[in-house]
């Protein structure tokens, strides 16, 4: 896998990478993409339906493969996000242990601006920290 350099955020597939570990009978070729050097690392999974505790795992799979693969010795642990059109808490506080560093949200078909987007994923990702620092 290339490594990005330290001017840009590499966004790629995730199972891009874990392909090339020889892992394809394990992942699909779904829209879930990484950014890299955001320090931490946030996975991204985009789900065009609703949340399942299938969605769930896959992510806690990408989580513990780049936290144990792909991560470097100086960087938080990697965070991951589940994007999808319909979230059960219930489902979520069930499925995932209460230090797991996964979080589901919400979507609307509307997407906001390059912009806009990019400052939430800094305000969730800030509050993510917030909660693992209590």
């Amino acid at each position: 896998m290339n490594k990005p350099n330290n001017q840009n955020n590499y966004v790629g597939r995730v199972s891009d990478s874990v392909t090339r570990q020889e892992a394809d009978s394990v992942l699909s070729g779904e829209m879930s993409g990484y950014a890299a050097l955001t320090r931490p690392t946030r996975l991204i999974d985009l789900k065009i339906g609703k949340l399942s505790h299938g969605n769930l795992g896959q992510m806690q799979m990408y989580v513990n493969y780049f936290d144990r693969y792909v991560k470097l010795t100086d960087e938080q642990p990697t965070i991951g996000v589940v994007l999808c059109k319909k979230k059960h808490d219930a489902l979520v506080e069930i499925t995932l242990p209460k230090d797991a560093n996964i979080h589901a949200r919400e979507y609307s078909l509307y997407l906001p601006d390059k912009e806009l987007l990019r400052r939430k994923l800094t305000e969730w990702g800030e509050n993510i920290e917030d909660e693992r620092d209590e």
